[in-house]
């Protein structure tokens, strides 16, 4: 039996840097969130109609989604 040989790392993993164009829409999907209530920006528990989390993630803003809403 011949030995395997270990497995490449995928090209498709890498990613190219966001440029303006997405940093802009990033803005604009987090202020549509929080128009309509649905970003949590604090600490607990989510109130209700919140379906996002606003946090600081080495010092750039991340939204993630913590539950889904049936709206």
């Amino acid at each position: 039996m011949t030995a395997r040989k270990p497995p490449e790392k995928s090209r498709k993993a890498r990613r190219p840097p966001a440029g303006p164009e997405a940093d802009a829409e990033a803005s604009a999907y987090a202020e549509s969130l929080r128009r309509h209530g649905q970003l949590h920006e604090g600490q607990g528990p989510l109130p209700p109609g919140a379906t996002h989390v606003a946090s600081k993630n080495g010092g750039k803003p991340t939204l993630k989604r913590k539950r889904f809403s049936a709206l």
